[in-house]
Parts: C-alpha cells; sequence; structure tokens
C-alpha cells in the first residue's frame, strides 16, 4: 500500500467518523488558540485528516488523488529528483510538510481568537498540486473540469485569487492554501535541479 492510499483511506474515515460526532470532530481540528494556550499540538496534523461535510470532503480526495498518485508514481520510480531518500519519503515529506505550512499562518495571527478553527487537507492538498506545476509547467489542466489551460497559468491564477482573497472574511482559510502552496513550490524546487529556472522559462515563453 502507498502512502497516498493509507492518507485518503484515514481522510475519509476520520472525516466520515467526524461528521457523525461534533465533538470528536472538534478534537481534531486546528484551534491555533488552543494550541498555544493548551498545548494541544497535535492539532497541527490532525485538522488535514477530518472534513466540514462531504462536499469539502470529496473535492479534496479527488483532487489529491488525481494529483497525488502522479506525484508519489514518479517519486517511487526514481524519476522525480535525485535525492535517495524520495522514493521512500517524498511524498511523506510533501504532503505532511504542506499540512504543517498550511497551519503556520493562522499560528501567527489567529493563536489568540478562541473561536476561531480550521480543518481539511485543502493545505496539503495544494503542495502537492504545486509540486506538480512546478515540476511540469507546461502540462495541461483542466478549470472548472472543463477548460484546458497551462498548469503555469493555472497555478499563477490560484496564488492570486487566494492571496486576494487572504484577510477577507470566509469560511475558506485561504491562508492555508497559500501555506501548503509555497512549500509545495520550496519542495520542488530543493528536489528537482533547475525546477524554478525551468518554470520561470516556460511562464516567460523563452
Amino acid at each position: 500500500m502507498e502512502v497516498l492510499d493509507l492518507i485518503l483511506i484515514v481522510t475519509i474515515v476520520l472525516s466520515i467518523q467526524g461528521f457523525k460526532k461534533q465533538k470528536r470532530l472538534e478534537r481534531l481540528w486546528f484551534s491555533p488558540y488552543r494550541f498555544k494556550h493548551h498545548n494541544e499540538y497535535w492539532r497541527m496534523l490532525t485538522h488535514a485528516f477530518v472534513h466540514a461535510d462531504w462536499g469539502h470532503l470529496l473535492i479534496n480526495m479527488f483532487v489529491l488523488y488525481n494529483f497525488g498518485a502522479m506525484v508519489e508514481g514518479l517519486m517511487v520510480a526514481g524519476a522525480w529528483g535525485e535525492a535517495s531518500w524520495l522514493p521512500l519519503y517524498g511524498f511523506s515529506i510533501l504532503y505532511f510538510g504542506g499540512i504543517f505550512a498550511a497551519a503556520l499562518p493562522a499560528l501567527q495571527t489567529k493563536r489568540d481568537r478562541p473561536n476561531y478553527a480550521s480543518l481539511g487537507a485543502s493545505g496539503a492538498v495544494a503542495a502537492v498540486i504545486f509540486a506538480f506545476i512546478i515540476r511540469f509547467p507546461s502540462e495541461q489542466l483542466l478549470l472548472f473540469f472543463i477548460i484546458p489551460i497551462p498548469a503555469w497559468l493555472a497555478g499563477i491564477g490560484y496564488l492570486a485569487y487566494e492571496y486576494w482573497q487572504t484577510g477577507k472574511r470566509s469560511r475558506i482559510a485561504h491562508d492555508a492554501h497559500l501555506g501548503g502552496a509555497v512549500f509545495g513550490i520550496i519542495f520542488t524546487a530543493l528536489t528537482v535541479t533547475n525546477a524554478l529556472p525551468n518554470f520561470l522559462e516556460v511562464v516567460l515563453g523563452r
């Protein structure tokens, strides 16, 4: 069983349990206030394994499966980068690093707000998506599952939108999406030789 398969199974099971038992959901979601004031450090990890509703869960798992299978497959095959640890640990570091990176913005800005909480795998999924985008900027992605656009353009549009939405009143943790995306970019830049220069060449049309 690959790491992606295990992540999908655990996330689906815990999310469904959370749908049925609100207290269990509250125990796992990310509360920067409880992290800081009650030392509930596990919340930086567990929040990515529970979701608000079926729509939230299914979208994240669908996107994660599609991008994650490609990224992990390349790592396991030794075709992602040159580091010897990538086949065994690469996808785990990418995904779990994305989870922690997604929580950092709220930990900094909302640690004294007892009523704030967030949940979902979106930040970690963003890390996987952007690892793919930086690695393969010329690949075609389907905007709204219909309109084909280059991966680099989808990535820039995503970052611009999430940055524009950050700070506005919303139920969506846009800062978490940005945190995960940035981690995915950094991870790929560090593990794939010339990944960022190649990405910029594609964007600039060179």
